[in-house]
C-alpha cells in the first residue's frame, strides 16, 4: 500500500487516496506543497495511476451528465436576460460560474456519498500487542490474537471485533457515531475510551472514560458510564451493570495479567492466549484451585514458575506443551 507524506492516511487504500486527491483538485485550493505531494503519489506506484485514471473517467461522465441536465436551464435564463435587454458579460460569467459550481457539487456527492467506503483489517498474532491510529485520530490498542475490521463512511465509523480484545480511544464526532460490533452486541459511542473483550463465548465492555451505549443481541440497550462494566453471554443476554477494577482489566497493556480468586483452569486458559506453547494441567482436581496473583505474559517461564510456587507443582517442559502436575508426596 502506498503512503503520502503529509496525510493522515493510516488506513487508506490507493482507491481511497485517489478519491482524496480528486476532492482536493476539485476544491481548487491545492497548495504548491500539495501539488508536489500529489505528483509524488501518482509516480509512486502504477496502481495509483490506474486508480486515479479510473476515477477521473467516472467523474468526467458525471460532469458531462450534469452539464447536459443544466444546459436547458442555462439557455432559458440567458434567453430571458437578452429578451429583457439585461445582457452583460458579468451577468453571463456569473451564470456560468453557478453552472460550474453545481457540477462540482455533483462531483463532490459522487466522491463522498456514492463511492463505497473502504475497509481495513488489523490483526495481532499470539503474544503480540499493537496500537493503530485511524484516519480520524481515534486509536485502537489490540491485545493478543485479536482481529478488527474498520470501515469509515460519511455517516458512521464501523469496527467489527471478530475475536480478541481491544481498547478504543475514540475522537469525538457527534455526527458520525463509532460503532463496535461483536458476536454478542453493538457498542455505540461518539467519543470516549473503553475496553471490549470478546474472547470465547461472551463479550465484556468496560468503560474507562465517558459513556457508551451497549445494544445486546437480546434485551434492551443500556448506557454505561466510567467505571461501569457489563458482560453479554453467548445467547446475547446481558448481565446487570457492575463496577470493575481498571488495573486488573487493563493489566495486559503493561504485560501483566491479574487474578483474584479465579479457578486455575480459567487462569491457564487466559495465559495460553499469550504463549505459543500451551500450559497444561491434566489433574482435574487441581483445575478448580483458586488463584490470586499477578503474572507476566511476556515471559512464559516466569508465569509458569509463579503457578508452580503457589501450589507446589512440578514443571515438565515438553516439545509441544508445558505440563504442571502435583509432585509425589
Amino acid at each position: 500500500m502506498s503512503r503520502v507524506t503529509g496525510q493522515n492516511n493510516n488506513y487508506m487504500s490507493c482507491d481511497d487516496e485517489a478519491v482524496y486527491w480528486q476532492a482536493r483538485i476539485a476544491s481548487g485550493d491545492m497548495s504548491q506543497e500539495e501539488n508536489f505531494l500529489f505528483e509524488r503519489w501518482l509516480e509512486a506506484a502504477e496502481q495509483n495511476k490506474i486508480a486515479f485514471s479510473k476515477l477521473t473517467n467516472v467523474l468526467s461522465c458525471v460532469d458531462e451528465a450534469a452539464e447536459e441536465l443544466l444546459a436547458k436551464e442555462f439557455e432559458d435564463e440567458l434567453h430571458d436576460q437578452i429578451h429583457d435587454n439585461k445582457f452583460s458579460y458579468n451577468q453571463i460569467a456569473a451564470m456560468a460560474a453557478t453552472l460550474l459550481m453545481v457540477c462540482a457539487s455533483v462531483v463532490a456527492i459522487i466522491l463522498f456519498d456514492v463511492l463505497p467506503s473502504q475497509s481495513r483489517v488489523y490483526a495481532t498474532a499470539t503474544g503480540e500487542r499493537n496500537q493503530y491510529t485511524l484516519g480520524d485520530g481515534s486509536q485502537i490498542e489490540l491485545n493478543t490474537s485479536s482481529v478488527v475490521e474498520v470501515q469509515y463512511s460519511r455517516t458512521e465509523r464501523s469496527v467489527k471485533l471478530s475475536d480478541g480484545q481491544a481498547v478504543f480511544a475514540v475522537e469525538r464526532d457527534r455526527d458520525r457515531p463509532f460503532v463496535v460490533s461483536t458476536k454478542h452486541a453493538d457498542i455505540v459511542v461518539t467519543g470516549t475510551v473503553f475496553d471490549v473483550n470478546t474472547f470465547g463465548e461472551k463479550s465484556t465492555v468496560n468503560v474507562i472514560t465517558g459513556a457508551v451505549t451497549v445494544k445486546p443481541a437480546k434485551g434492551r440497550e443500556v448506557t454505561l458510564l466510567a467505571g461501569d462494566s457489563v458482560t453479554i453471554n453467548a445467547a446475547g443476554e446481558m448481565n446487570t451493570i457492575q463496577s470493575f477494577d481498571p488495573y486488573a482489566a487493563l493489566a495486559w497493556r503493561s504485560g501483566k495479567l491479574v487474578f483474584d480468586e479465579v479457578p486455575l483452569r480459567d487462569v491457564v486458559t487466559e495465559l495460553n492466549r499469550y504463549f505459543s506453547k500451551p500450559i497444561v494441567v491434566e489433574d482435574g482436581a487441581l483445575t478448580s484451585l483458586a488463584v490470586t496473583g499477578e503474572f507476566d505474559i511476556e515471559k512464559q517461564d516466569a508465569a509458569v514458575r509463579a503457578l508452580s510456587l503457589i501450589f507446589s507443582l512440578e514443571i515438565a517442559s515438553e516439545p509441544e506443551r508445558v505440563l504442571l502436575s502435583k509432585g509425589a508426596e
